[in-house]
């Protein structure tokens, strides 16, 4: 995932530095870093935005399963853990809904939470999906 990441990047900014507006800055004598700021990076930040918020995402799932496992810092109490205590004590089999339902809808709507913020900076940061005035 993390190479096609890569991929996908680099192959957006090279697409970019060979559009037509690119090549005009540089003939009128725009310095890279100018650019850099105002033709390229705006064309790529939603993907590095998308690819941001997925890699948060895809972390917090992580640590709460590897803390779940019993692999995680038992220093620090996280969701992961608590949903360990719960299925260890045998909340799920008598039913004691209040020992899992909560870490787990929990962890539920911070993963969506930061999907839906990434999906609302893509769209106000993505040039092609703005609305025209």
């Amino acid at each position: 995932l993390r190479f096609e990441w890569k991929v996908a990047l680099g192959d957006q900014v090279l697409t970019l530095k060979e559009r037509d507006y690119v090549r005009r800055a540089r003939v009128l004598g725009s310095s890279d870093r100018t650019i850099m700021a105002r033709h390229i990076l705006p064309g790529v930040l939603p993907l590095v935005l998308a690819n941001a918020v997925l890699y948060i995402s895809i972390s917090v799932l992580a640590e709460t399963t590897l803390a779940f496992l019993g692999l995680g810092d038992p220093q620090n109490f996280s969701w992961g853990q608590m949903l360990n205590s719960a299925y260890d004590s045998g909340a799920m089999t008598q039913a004691k809904w209040a020992y899992f339902i909560p870490p787990g809808v929990c962890v539920t709507l911070l993963a969506m939470a930061f999907s839906l913020v990434g999906y609302a900076l893509e769209e106000i940061v993505n040039p092609t999906q703005r609305e025209r005035a």
